[in-house]
Order: structure tokens, then sequence, then C-alpha cells
């Protein structure tokens, strides 16, 4: 329980802090955050102050990001398209299913060229310039790992902690069925 886990950590390192659900007397329950600190840290018998703070906002917050990641990714997911985002020195930073499927492996934090295409430097018809200047790119291309034709949207994604821009890149064969009407 919480009053051992509190008095677990003022033993051992002379402060806690632990999360915990408090019933209020009309029934509704809070999400507090409780630290506390001993009055004398050489006498715990001397007593303890607490304090305990309701976090029951930031709580539903986190619950509805963690929703919302979800559906994010179970839709990215769910896409047959290849679907990767690049940092602008070429890192990929995320992959859904289908490129890590068609790499053979989860290639977050290497190269884009190398595990997209398997090469050695960045792609002749990359589209990181365009990117880095706010441009959306679409093009048609044929890939040299598996010499089959793609056809690609590249748009920028902005990094709000970094103020840079990465590329967005959305690959599917062409020509698609799924992809033509009438």
């Amino acid at each position: 329980p919480v009053h051992e886990a509190m008095f677990r950590q003022l033993r051992e390192r002379g402060s806690g802090i632990v999360e915990a659900r408090w019933r209020r007397k009309d029934g509704a329950v809070l999400d507090v955050l409780i630290s506390a600190a001993p009055i004398d840290p050489n006498d715990l018998a001397q007593g303890t102050t607490f304090i305990a703070v309701d976090i029951s906002e930031r709580k539903r917050t986190e619950a509805a990001l963690c929703e919302s990641e979800a559906r994010y990714r179970s839709m990215m997911d769910a896409m047959d398209d290849i679907v990767y985002i690049c940092s602008r020195d070429f890192t990929i930073e995320y992959m859904n299913q289908t490129s890590i499927r068609r790499t053979g492996r989860g290639a977050v934090g290497e190269p884009c060229f190398r595990a997209m295409y398997d090469l050695d430097r960045p792609c002749p018809w990359c589209a990181g310039g365009d990117i880095q200047q706010g441009t959306s790119r679409r093009f048609e291309m044929t890939s040299p790992k598996d010499g089959r034709t793609y056809y690609v949207s590249n748009t920028p994604r902005f990094h709000a902690d970094e103020g840079c821009l990465a590329n967005f890149s959305d690959c599917w064969l062409w020509p698609s069925p799924h992809r033509i009407c009438g």
C-alpha cells in the first residue's frame, strides 16, 4: 500500500514521493501526488510533513494522450503504404509496420538511405532540401532495393522542441489499384 511505500522511501532516502487515489467526502476520486519529509531527519518519531497535490487533470490528460497515441499508431500500422519519418540528418525517427516488414527490421536510429534503399549515401532523389524549405514533394521512383516503382510523397513535419523540419515519407507501389479512380 501507499503508506508502506512512502515510509520505506523516508527510511531509505530521507524523503518520499508517491501517487495515490483519494476519495473525497462526496465520493469523487482524486489522483494525488504526495510528498513527505521528516521534521527531524535523524529521528522519524518526531513526525513527518506531508503535501498532497491534486493531479487528477494531469492524469486525465496523460490518459487522453495515451489513447490518442494508440489510435495514431494503429492507424499508421494498418496502412499498406511504407511510412517513415527522417530527421534532417537522414536518421529514421519512426517506421510503420509496413516499413519494418520491408526492411526486415526496425531501423529507427539508422540512416534512411541505408535502411530503406541499401545505399551508402543520401538518395539522389532525396527531398531533404525541399523539406527543410517547408515544401512538399511528390514523385515516382524505382527503388534500388527491390526494383519496384513507387509513388512517393514527402511532406515537412515540424519538430516543436528543435524548431527544425523532418521528412514524413509515404511510399506506395505504382500503379496501385486502390489509388486509381474511375
